[in-house]
């Protein structure tokens, strides 16, 4: 039993550190942007999956070693407890792309050209309609969570209100998958995390 469990751990620890990665790399893409390793890993799936890969990322440690597609397909969920196959790959797409275009800017030497000027201000048109399809995600999150509450209350045994709290708990989930980071997720610690990052980061850049 004990190699078994062994495995198991290997497993649930090389997801949990993918996710990390991931997180790492959509909060600060520019420290990733040299890594041919972790570029070649977000290129596919199958890459991602085979990926072994050890690093102390600030306060993250992480520690990737290879397992198969369909265990990652199968694991994910269940090990994370909110974070589907889907959303991973969501994940992995969107570091992908800021990896490119933090390298694409990195690349500009004269940050005062017109070239550069113009890619940043579609950049900003980017970003700031995808926080406008967050927030509206998020209102119909908190429209179906007070609907719900009413529900729960409403619910005339413990096992009912315990399913229904259930329910709404994976629907409002499913809602919030539609965002990208860190507004995709109910876990609070990582919402909160990559909250202080990006509060740390633009007081830098004042």
């Amino acid at each position: 039993m004990r190699p078994y469990k062994n495995k198991t751990h290997q497993i649930a620890t090389s997801i949990q550190s993918m996710i990390k990665l991931l997180r790492c790399i959509l909060t600060h893409p520019e420290q990733f942007v040299e890594d041919k390793q972790v570029r070649l890993a977000l290129k596919s799936q199958g890459a991602l999956s085979s990926l072994t890969y050890t690093a102390n990322f600030e306060s993250e440690s992480i520690a990737i070693t290879p397992v198969s597609l369909t265990t990652l397909k199968s694991k994910v969920y269940s090990i994370t407890g909110d974070i589907s196959f889907d959303l991973l790959d969501k994940m992995r797409l969107e570091a992908l792309s800021k990896l490119q275009r933090s390298e694409a800017f990195g690349s500009q030497k004269n940050r005062r050209s017109k070239q550069f000027i113009t890619e940043k201000i579609k950049q900003l048109e980017t970003d700031l309609n995808t926080l406008r399809e967050s927030n509206f995600h998020m209102l119909q999150a908190l429209i179906f969570a007070m609907n719900a509450i009413d529900s729960v209350g409403q619910a005339e045994t413990n096992s009912l209100r315990t399913k229904r709290t259930k329910d709404a708990k994976e629907t409002m989930q499913k809602i919030l998958t539609l965002n990208t980071y860190p507004f995709d997720s109910l876990n609070q610690n990582s919402f909160l995390t990559s909250g202080k990052s990006v509060n740390d980061e633009n007081k830098a850049s004042r």
